[in-house]
């Protein structure tokens, strides 16, 4: 398969970011990375797909290792349709999470036979009070829902290339 050329119509087209060389090293080197930026409407496959290796890139050699991380990061690589549509999968995978958290927790509820009653009827008040924001910043499971969002984000707009 040969590559599409790149076209670029103007510097606001793109974006730089300097990239570790050796990622939670203090004073490793940085490279400095160019992307073209998604607007995710007419994008090629071959520009999705070298825009999500970059984003992928960018989160490892950031330390970007929570949701927010990463959400502070993709609006250098997306604009327009493409932002409007990662936002939105990022809330429903939060949705999605927060649905499954309580579901097992109401399961252990059930399992528990009232021992602790208390602390579970707690955790899932908690749960169910969590922003998008607490969500995203979840050690364990934030970085998930922005990657999972930005997958499918990308997946989608290859298969409407091939439809």
């Amino acid at each position: 398969m040969v590559p599409e050329p790149t076209k670029v119509s103007s510097k606001d087209d793109l974006t730089s970011i300097g990239i570790s060389t050796r990622s939670g090293t203090a004073g490793a080197a940085n490279v400095k990375v160019t992307v073209q930026i998604l607007e995710g409407l007419e994008d090629s496959p071959h520009k999705l797909i070298a825009g999500h290796k970059s984003v992928e890139l960018a989160f490892v050699g950031l330390d970007c290792a929570t949701g927010t991380h990463q959400m502070a990061t993709l609006p250098q690589f997306t604009r327009g349709f493409a932002w409007t549509t990662l936002e939105a999968k990022c809330h429903q995978g939060t949705e999605a999470t927060r649905g499954c958290d309580i579901k097992a927790k109401e399961a252990e509820l059930e399992a528990d036979h009232g021992t602790n009653e208390v602390r579970i009827n707690g955790e899932i008040a908690v749960l169910g009070k969590m922003t998008e924001a607490q969500h995203s910043a979840d050690a364990k499971q934030g970085h998930v829902i922005v990657t999972d969002a930005a997958n499918v984000v990308c997946v989608a707009k290859l298969e409407s290339h091939w439809t």
